[in-house]
């Protein structure tokens, strides 16, 4: 079974190889094409004889979404659009991968599920939800079934201080004695990168069509995690906030857990990861 995997050089993407390329009977093709360039992703699907596409090349996180602008947009939609499209000239059903972010939802103070309302909180859920919308458009000409996977706040110890994890454990290490807190509570559904390639694996083996949640459905405070981190550094905290509850992004995860059993890994193990690899 040959797979192709688009934005294999970022951190899910390299976890995503590594894990597949243990398998024996699947042959990893690596999308070295710019995905903007239509010719080029049309000739990488036809040369190389796909059958699973793995489409994960996009501009994240939020902040570097905002620099690039326009071109962020055009990355995450139309480079969506152009592997799309190139799917009408292939002989062979192909099954498309594709992942998303639960910032296509509203914030809610509920669990958020797959059939939830769907209103992007920012530009980069918006350019994200209107993918998966021509995704779902086109597959009405059977060239192709396709599995979008919404991923909530993913974790990873080789993540950038583009984070939120990293850039806490960097702005707490640099305070003084003291690390002041200005933002209100909110609270997110943080899931390691562990969990998340193996959800992945098993969506694209046993071929799951349709829409998931890849969410741990675990309610995370942030100012509960900068606790945890400064005791963790041995820094004292202060809120500087009124205590007023807002809403987060917490995920339902009912639907994948049928096909996901194992225990999903808590915030401790996620801050302790962080940590280890911190003090390296």
């Amino acid at each position: 079974m040959i797979v192709g995997i688009t934005g294999f050089s970022g951190v899910l993407g390299r976890a995503i190889y590594k894990e597949f390329s243990k398998i024996k009977y699947i042959k990893l093709v690596k999308c070295k094409s710019d995905v903007l360039n239509k010719v080029s992703i049309r000739n990488w699907i036809k040369n190389n004889d796909l059958d699973i596409i793995i489409h994960l090349a996009a501009i994240v996180p939020i902040h570097k979404f905002k620099k690039s602008g326009k071109f962020s947009e055009k990355v995450n939609y139309q480079g969506t659009k152009n592997i799309i499209d190139s799917l009408e000239f292939t002989k062979k059903k192909i099954f498309f991968f594709f992942a998303s972010t639960s910032h296509v939802y509203k914030k809610s103070n509920l669990k958020i599920n797959e059939y939830s309302k769907i209103n992007p909180i920012n530009n980069y859920g918006y350019s994200k939800y209107k993918a998966e919308k021509y995704i779902q458009s086109k597959q009405k000409k059977k060239k192709y079934n396709f599995c979008i996977g919404r991923i909530f706040s993913y974790t990873s110890r080789y993540q950038t201080k583009d984070f939120f994890l990293p850039s806490m454990f960097d702005k707490i290490k640099k305070a003084k004695s003291v690390f002041s807190v200005n933002f209100r509570n909110e609270h997110r559904d943080f899931v390691h990168i562990d969990d998340i390639v193996s959800i992945i694996k098993i969506l694209i083996l046993k071929k799951k069509s349709g829409i998931y949640n890849i969410c741990s459905g675990n309610k995370t405070s942030l100012y509960e995690i900068i606790k945890k981190i400064c005791k963790k550094m041995n820094k004292k905290y202060i809120f500087n906030f009124k205590d007023k509850k807002t809403v987060g992004l917490l995920g339902s995860n009912k639907k994948i857990k049928i096909l996901h059993k194992k225990k999903f890994k808590n915030i401790d193990f996620i801050i302790e990861d962080y940590f280890n690899n911190f003090k390296k």
